[in-house]
């Protein structure tokens, strides 16, 4: 938007656009670049891997803190 220009949009309404063209653009992406589907599937993998090491982390922390109790 050009600068100077008033919009009559909130800051709800301006992120939910931004949203909904980023789901656009990712969807497009899917369908149009297989290279993009690769990386997004490996950077999936390692944020789940990541999220189940610190899961079991904070499990192992709380056993060993109730253990000092």
């Amino acid at each position: 938007m050009p600068q100077g220009v008033k919009s009559d949009l909130t800051d709800a309404e301006k992120y939910e656009k931004h949203l909904k063209r980023c789901i656009e653009n990712k969807k497009n992406r899917r369908l149009n670049d297989p290279e993009f589907v690769k990386k997004e599937r490996e950077y999936n993998k390692q944020y789940h891997a990541r999220l189940r090491e610190a899961g079991i982390k904070a499990r192992l922390e709380k056993k060993m803190q109730d253990e000092q109790k």
